[in-house]
């Protein structure tokens, strides 16, 4: 149940600092030193777009800390507020300090499933910080962030802003596809640091990396990794199917958007790198069974009609997407992994790597892609595709 914010800033225990921040009668109290400020981007008080910033990035419907504090109750302060929530934090700031109770969280023990509930190691301790400390990190974030990405490798994609994973696979299979061309060994070291993931819940982790893992294999051929995308895509295909019947089940549009979060997702992950393999029909057949689904045709209805009456483009002109896109983001921007790379000299005609293989675009990219289903479709046989005209 939500209460006000006056009773809980009245109700909430708070320390000296605290008392000295608040305002009493109708004198209120200094908060920023009348001492000149050192000229530093980092040292300078914060101001109130900067606070506004941050509140905006707050997540709502969390659970507050020890304070008892909700991120919509700092959201929706009046400008005497946020006037007071400043210059208490820009005192945090000038005095190198924080509240006492920023020190303290609120621990919550959650159940593991299938666990025996009388056991301690059954449960997950959750630990919750003040609403108002997470808004001061995020302030000083604000600033440390354009100062620190500057001094960081672009190989490092790790909690980044415009790095993934996907970028970095696509990063080092273009080294190796260069290395191919070279009549070169691409070698990879790979380091383990002992404990890095003691704290976390191992089981979470494997099945993070199972869902979104893409094999390699010698010559980069994908086809491990295709069939065990394929498989997936049919365990969620079979989910699917759990939502369709001509009684009870949901509506078309419904479903075409579960498919395309399940199924569709799961088979574009990091399709940049694999998209131009020999084998990319082994997915396909799957996404086929999908827009089956959807659609509710049999399995004699012409490929071409069957992407139509979804309502999705063909997974080859979505691959040719995401891959122009991305050679989009490689030659503009600076952050990614590929940004001014040169690919060696083509010389072997059974490899095509994403970086000689990949045009630019000419017009606009729904232009492009339009235009190569419609050029398609009529290349379609006209008796295959009669019942559908």
């Amino acid at each position: 149940m939500y209460v006000s914010f006056t009773s809980v800033s009245q109700a909430a225990p708070r320390g000296g600092f605290f008392i000295r921040c608040r305002p009493t009668g109708e004198h209120h109290r200094t908060v920023v030193s009348d001492q000149p400020q050192p000229a530093s981007s980092l040292t300078k008080p914060f101001d109130i777009e900067e606070l506004e910033t941050a509140l905006g990035k707050l997540k709502p419907r969390k659970t507050a800390g020890i304070d008892d504090i909700l991120a919509e109750m700092l959201q929706h302060l009046g400008p005497k507020a946020k006037t007071w929530l400043l210059k208490m934090l820009n005192t945090c700031m000038a005095q190198k300090t924080i509240p006492p109770v920023w020190r303290q969280a609120k621990v919550v023990a959650i159940p593991k499933p299938a666990k025996d509930p009388s056991s301690p190691k059954s449960y997950r301790p959750i630990s919750l910080i003040c609403i108002t400390y997470k808004l001061y990190e995020r302030l000083l974030l604000q600033r440390l962030m354009p100062l620190i990405d500057t001094k960081l490798t672009k190989d490092q994609a790790g909690f980044r802003l415009g790095h993934s994973c996907a970028r970095q696979l696509l990063n080092l299979t273009q080294h190796i596809e260069d290395g191919f061309e070279g009549k070169l060994i691409t070698g990879a070291a790979f380091i383990d640091l002992t404990a890095a993931y003691d704290t976390v819940q191992h089981r979470t982790v494997v099945r993070k990396l199972l869902d979104m893992t893409v094999t390699l294999d010698r010559t980069l051929s994908y086809k491990k990794h295709l069939e065990n995308t394929k498989a997936k895509v049919n365990a969620r295909n079979n989910i699917l199917r759990k939502l369709v019947n001509s009684k009870w089940g949901t509506d078309t549009p419904t479903i075409r958007a579960t498919a395309i979060v399940l199924c569709i997702s799961t088979a574009e992950y990091a399709c940049s790198s694999w998209s131009r393999s020999r084998h990319t029909k082994l997915v396909d057949t799957a996404l086929n069974d999908a827009c089956r689904i959807i659609t509710g045709c049999v399995k004699s209805t012409p490929i071409p009609c069957l992407y139509a009456l979804a309502g999705i483009s063909p997974p080859h002109i979505r691959r040719l997407g995401i891959a122009q896109d991305e050679q989009i983001t490689q030659e503009m921007d600076v952050r990614h992994p590929l940004h001014g790379h040169i690919a060696t000299p083509r010389r072997l005609r059974s490899r095509f790597s994403f970086v000689q293989t990949v045009l630019p675009l000419q017009t606009t990219k729904e232009a492009a892609r339009a235009n190569i289903w419609e050029d398609e479709w009529k290349s379609c046989d006209p008796q295959a595709l009669k019942w559908f005209v």
